[in-house]
């Protein structure tokens, strides 16, 4: 089955970002750091550029937190609307600081094993890989450690996972595929999820029932329900 991968940008994302303005600069020393709004947050592309997080959202707005990736302890980002976008999910929606720059990178995917599978889809999903490509789904298609799954308008999307989690999407949301390590021999492991928007439903598979302290689910934690993801879990 034909499948629509977008290459990875080579461009410098700095040059591209500032070239209609410059780019608000935060110190993250200062403890403090204030987005725009819930919606940059959530919508944003979020980048390393040597010590530095930029964040690009999609209509050119950028926020650069000088210093993030130098501190053990980086701060919350936070929105208005009472948003916090924890170092945890900074580092789930970041890609490696050398994406575009893996000669190899298809083959070492090929080589991977897959941690679930896409069961059924509505609409339009995409999977960023850790590469930097974003394929387009298919019912069928696997997925694997390190994606951002990605849906658009009036989009849903199912996945089974190898432990028998399943996690459903709606529209307009981006999720994490962190970890996902299962031995089925002795149905143990441990599992990871990060979202950054949307609706979300999943059920927990047996690295839950064997121990439900190994798999987490990250969100962004907020004052209001309007500021972050809504969920319910089976």
């Amino acid at each position: 089955m034909a499948r629509r991968i977008v290459a990875p940008e080579t461009r410098s994302p700095e040059i591209e970002s500032t070239a209609g303005s410059a780019a608000q600069i935060i110190e993250a020393s200062s403890g403090m750091v204030m987005l725009p709004s819930g919606q940059f947050a959530s919508d944003a592309q979020y980048l390393q550029q040597g010590d530095d997080l930029l964040l690009i959202g999609p209509d050119g707005t950028t926020v650069m937190v000088r210093g993030y990736f130098l501190l053990d302890n980086p701060p919350n980002l936070i929105t208005p609307e009472g948003g916090v976008i924890s170092p945890s999910l900074v580092r789930s929606f970041t890609p490696p600081e050398t994406v575009g720059q893996y000669a190899l990178a298809g083959d070492q995917l090929a080589q991977a094993e897959s941690i679930g599978t896409v069961k059924a889809l509505t609409g339009q999903a995409f999977a960023v890989r850790t590469d930097g490509t974003r394929v387009q789904l298919a019912a069928g298609d696997p997925v694997y450690q390190g994606d951002v799954i990605e849906t658009t308008a009036d989009s849903a999307i199912n996945m089974l996972f190898v432990d028998a989690t399943t996690f459903s999407l709606g529209s307009d949301a981006r999720l994490a595929l962190d970890e996902m390590v299962y031995n089925p021999a002795i149905q143990q492991g441990a599992s990871s999820f990060s979202i950054l928007k949307g609706v979300f439903v999943f059920v927990s598979g047996q690295i839950a029932k064997a121990d439900n302290t190994q798999m987490t689910v990250t969100t962004p934690v907020a004052t209001s329900a309007s500021a972050a993801p809504r969920w319910r879990a089976k």
